[in-house]
């Protein structure tokens, strides 16, 4: 099994089966045992950190910075890699752009940033999940990525198109992938 789609053209996107995008029930399972590894990792390092520095302030610094790199590094560069988070293995899925390819650090970067600094609520984006054909968070539109099954193999080509979209009174324009 290979993570990469075929190839396409520049201005062709591959589609996948409905029932291969990740749903609601997969997504809350990957927030619930990916937040448990963070929070696991934010014990581990608070606990060696204490150990190593005697002064409370700069063992608290060390850790947090520890964490914030770890944290990163799990969610933005491991997520799309083969490895996988562990909440994307258990639940059996991948992250892929909109060619069906691994998305890049900075695609990964910008998702990641899009939840920690805003303006994107956990809720609102989970509440977009349940009325998106592709099953996309509103961050998955932003960053233009799609959550998979991992076995997941394209069954189409489309066209990526600009689509419209009110949400309080802002427009909000998402690049969409389109049957050709």
């Amino acid at each position: 099994m290979t993570n990469d789609a075929p190839k396409t053209s520049s201005g062709e996107s591959v589609l996948y089966a409905d029932s291969d995008y990740a749903g609601l029930f997969r997504r809350c399972a990957i927030l619930i045992v990916d937040g448990a590894v963070l929070m696991f990792a934010l014990f581990l390092l608070f606990a060696a950190w204490f150990v190593v520095v005697e002064q409370q302030e700069e063992a608290e610094a060390r850790a947090m910075l520890s964490w914030l790199l770890f944290v990163y590094v799990y969610l933005a560069i491991l997520k799309p890699s083969r490895v996988r988070t562990l909440g994307f293995w258990l639940t059996g899925v991948r992250i892929v752009n909109h060619k069906g390819q691994r998305p890049s650090v900075f695609r990964m970067t910008f998702r990641l940033s899009l939840w920690i600094l805003g303006p994107i609520n956990p809720i609102i984006d989970f509440l977009w999940l349940g009325g998106d054909h592709h099953r996309q968070t509103l961050r998955d539109k932003f960053a233009g990525t799609y959550v998979i099954k991992r076995d997941a193999t394209p069954v189409g080509r489309g066209k990526r198109r600009a689509a419209y979209y009110t949400l309080m009174r802002f427009t909000l324009i998402f690049w969409e992938i389109k049957p050709v």
